[in-house]
């Protein structure tokens, strides 16, 4: 395995630096993919430890109410399944292996 890396393609971002994860990635794919994979970390450590309704109200000290927090979860979600529609929706066009079979190694 060759350890060196493989010549930028100008027209493409480079990956963040700005993310513990993103910065100890063995290899990254690409800029795409590394923010991706970044993205499922942080979403999937957070289903992990957040707390009830509630108890994420409270961690606001006075400042939100149950409803406006709900808004804002809300929409956030929105955003991110907007965000993941746009980036999805020409790979789903794709003809390729079912969902979940690219990445069926893995686990």
């Amino acid at each position: 395995m060759s350890t060196t890396a493989a010549p930028r393609r100008p027209h493409l971002p480079k990956a963040p630096v700005d993310c513990d994860l993103v910065r100890n990635v063995a290899r990254v794919e690409t800029p795409m993919i590394t923010e991706m994979v970044a993205a499922m970390f942080h979403l999937e450590r957070l289903a992990q430890r957040v707390g009830t309704p509630q108890e994420e109200v409270e961690a606001y000290e006075g400042r939100a109410d149950l409803a406006r927090h709900r808004r804002y979860v809300l929409d956030a979600d929105a955003r991110i399944r907007r965000a993941l529609d746009q980036l999805t929706e020409p790979y789903a066009k794709l003809a390729g292996p079912e969902v979940g079979e690219a990445t069926a190694h893995a686990a």
